[in-house]
This record gives structure tokens, sequence and C-alpha cells, in this order.
């Protein structure tokens, strides 16, 4: 298994994941790219742990598969812009917005 860094969200993920369950991930490696990770798992050198949507183009691509892993902790993650209160977006950061809205399922509303 391959992890990334400690200071990565999902890796604070799931250091919560594991207290709660009360065992330890044992990563024969950590990275703190996301592209040596998934380099790891398309050289069939074992698994990572990361959100599907790092992964959308290789599963698009059929060069990874991704395995859902059902933990309340590991679904609780979340992602956001921060703006200054009563600042309007100027045209980047909008369209920024709009394409992360549009393209990453992981940043659309529930529902």
């Amino acid at each position: 298994m391959a992890l990334p860094e400690s200071h990565f969200g999902v890796r604070q993920l799931l250091a919560m994941v594991e207290f709660r369950e009360q065992f330890r991930f044992t990563p024969v490696m950590t990275s703190n790219s996301i592209a040596v990770l998934k380099h790891f798992v398309r050289a069939d050198m074992g698994i990572t742990l990361l959100p599907e949507f790092v992964v959308a183009a290789e599963i698009a691509d059929q060069q990874l598969v991704a395995i859902p892993v059902d933990h309340s902790l590991l679904a609780s993650g979340e992602a956001h812009m921060i703006t200054r209160l009563g600042r309007h977006l100027s045209a980047g950061p909008h369209k920024l917005l709009q394409h992360l809205t549009a393209w990453m399922r992981a940043f659309r509303p529930a529902g």
C-alpha cells in the first residue's frame, strides 16, 4: 500500500479512521506526489487510497479501477473555495468555481 504524506487531507481522514477502528495502515511507501501514487498502482506494486475525483481520468481511460470504501469518516471530506465576506468573485475565480462545480462530482452539492 502507498499513501499520501500526512499533510494531505485524505491522509488525515485515514488517521481518524485508524483511531476510530483501532488499527494502523502500514504503507510500504508514502509520497507527496499524487502522480507517484497513481504510478505505484499502475505498475501493479500495490494499492492506494485516494478520492475518486483524483483518478477520474485514469478510471475513464480504464488504467485504474476505483473500489468504493464505505466508511462514514471517509465520506466526510469537504472542499471549500474561500473569499472575503461581501467580495464578488472576479471573472477568473468565478470561472474556476463553475468548472469545479460542473466537472468534479465530489464538489457538487449533495442530492
